[in-house]
């Protein structure tokens, strides 16, 4: 885990003014849809009946190769549904990991709606400068609060203690370098570095 957040620190170094607030919490926002949702919906489905679980794999499927508002809302809809079945019937870990699993997918659905709420900003407006930097930040925060939460729901499906350490270290990690990638996408200058942290690592 460590690891991941040295290199996303280092990709976002000389950011500012060149990857726009609104474009990145945009795609970042689409990130934790496409990759978050689906691992968590996948994750919780393992604990439920199977026309359930059929339907989450089929939601799963769609948002990761079409992370619509549609497909996003209707996989926090299936994750609600069951955790609280789940909390119903009192099942320890499959509640805590349905639990976890919805937390992941609502913050998902945050960080789309802040992202929508990012409009490209201009040194002119001042107040729509604030709501896009506001939104922006928001949609960001909600998209790493998603790969938390992705996180604790995976080690809740590990018995052995250090085998749960590493799957949530894992899952951090993991979309730390996503996100590094995407600001290379972007332009950020820091992502030149990234060869030579991977060298020292």
């Amino acid at each position: 885990r460590a690891r991941g957040l040295r290199r996303l620190i280092v990709a976002s170094l000389g950011s500012q003014g060149v990857v726009g607030e609104a474009a990145f919490a945009r795609r970042v926002a689409r990130l934790a849809a496409q990759w978050g949702v689906p691992r968590a919906l996948r994750v919780a489905a393992q604990f439920c009946a199977s026309e359930d679980r059929d339907w989450m794999l089929h939601l799963a499927a769609l948002c990761e190769r079409e992370p619509t508002d549609e497909h996003v809302w209707a996989a926090r809809t299936a994750a609600h549904a069951a955790a609280k079945a789940a909390a119903k019937v009192g099942a320890g870990v499959a509640a805590d990991v349905a639990e976890n699993a919805f937390w992941c997918i609502n913050n998902a659905c945050c960080a789309i709606a802040g992202a929508g709420s990012a409009l490209d900003r201009t040194p002119y407006d001042i107040p729509s400068y604030n709501a896009a930097s506001n939104a922006g930040w928001t949609a960001s925060a909600y998209a790493e609060t998603c790969a938390l939460a992705l996180a604790y729901a995976v080690t809740g499906t590990r018995n052995d203690a250090a085998e749960a350490r590493a799957a949530y270290d894992a899952a951090l990690e993991a979309f730390a370098e996503l996100v590094a990638q995407l600001l290379g996408d972007m332009g950020s200058p820091g992502t030149a570095f990234l060869k030579t942290v991977t060298s020292l690592t």
